[in-house]
């Protein structure tokens, strides 16, 4: 019974595990994409779900101003759809509207025109940074995943994800939504109940590779571990988890480029423009979240996250999301 129990959640609840997620930039936010198994033979099912969400980021670790380096914040919703094509084979798709806005603490500087590096850089004013909401989609991710079931009630679906930029966005600023770029991730995904316990776990690991900017490798790995408890047949809770950890530029390392004897000079060198594309942006988030069956085939999950140590990253002070998924 209790692994039937497991088994029922996890088909109503199919995509909210750890709710979408969506620099500091909109896809860093710290709720992930997991997805939690749904059943042993679902060839023609799948879910599709919408979610809002708002990270509010306060100060840097690492930056030159630290703690008073001024406020971002996001709000985002999230469009996502998961389907079966066989017993084990999965596809899904998600693509997020984010609208950011930065306070001006973090406010980069106008880039000149044309700017160092030629076309990498961006010839136009850095409106994102002007103190007001601007919105715009962000990066498609089109996924797959192999389902199946190991031993004694462990669910792993190996996953391959491709992440492409859904337009030409804005990549230079505080509030960008993203670093446009296409990134392509490969990871698992593991679940297990107890025996005789409603206590279990969720973990998902994902590897994402980036192209080279001036030779520098950014690549980074996310890790997500839960570990949940059934209320009720309709109520779980869990404590959620969330880190990354890469390559990349770190803080002081991207200030020594703009460096000269006189101060600062964002307008030199080749690597200041695209400095976003190669941060390091290394978390680690913890929190909580709710999931409840509101019936056989709809749902609604919360989450809340806040950041415990970063790397060349801003501060999550809190970021909650809500998420509402129907199964078919």
């Amino acid at each position: 019974m209790r692994k039937r129990q497991l088994l029922g959640f996890c088909c109503t609840i199919a995509c909210a595990a750890v709710l979408p997620v969506t620099v500091v930039h909109a896809q860093d936010t710290g709720f992930s994409n997991l997805t939690l198994p749904a059943q042993a033979s679902n060839a023609g099912h799948g879910s599709v779900s919408i979610g809002y969400s708002r990270p509010f980021y306060h100060g840097d670790y690492g930056g030159p101003a630290g703690i008073n380096s001024g406020q971002v914040q996001f709000q985002v919703i999230t469009l996502a759809a998961s389907y079966f094509l066989t017993d084990h084979w999965e596809v899904r798709a998600s693509l997020p509207f984010v609208r950011g806005k930065s306070d001006g603490l973090q406010k980069h500087f106008q880039l000149p025109c044309p700017p160092p590096g030629g076309n990498l850089g961006q010839c136009v004013p850095t409106r994102v940074d002007d103190g007001n909401y601007h919105g715009t989609w962000a990066d498609w991710d089109f996924g797959i995943g192999y389902y199946t079931v190991l031993g004694d009630n462990y669910y792993v679906m190996p996953t391959f994800d491709v992440y492409i930029p859904s337009h030409n966005y804005p990549y230079y600023g505080a509030a960008i939504v993203g670093e446009r770029v296409t990134r392509y991730g490969i990871g698992v995904q593991l679940q297990h109940q107890f025996d005789y316990s409603n206590f279990y776990y969720t973990v998902e690991y994902q590897y994402v590779t980036k192209p080279t900017f001036l030779g520098i490798n950014s690549n980074y790995n996310e890790l997500a571990i839960d570990v949940g408890y059934f209320i009720n047949p309709k109520l779980g809770v869990r404590l959620i988890t969330d880190a990354k950890i890469g390559s990349g530029l770190d803080d002081a390392e991207l200030n020594a480029s703009i460096a000269t004897p006189e101060g600062p000079d964002f307008n030199q060198g080749d690597l200041w423009p695209i400095h976003d594309k190669m941060r390091k942006q290394n978390h680690f988030n913890v929190g909580f979240a709710l999931d409840y069956a509101l019936s056989a085939r709809n749902a609604v999950t919360f989450a809340a996250l806040r950041s415990v140590w970063g790397q060349s990253n801003a501060r999550l002070q809190n970021g909650i999301a809500l998420t509402l998924i129907h199964g078919f």
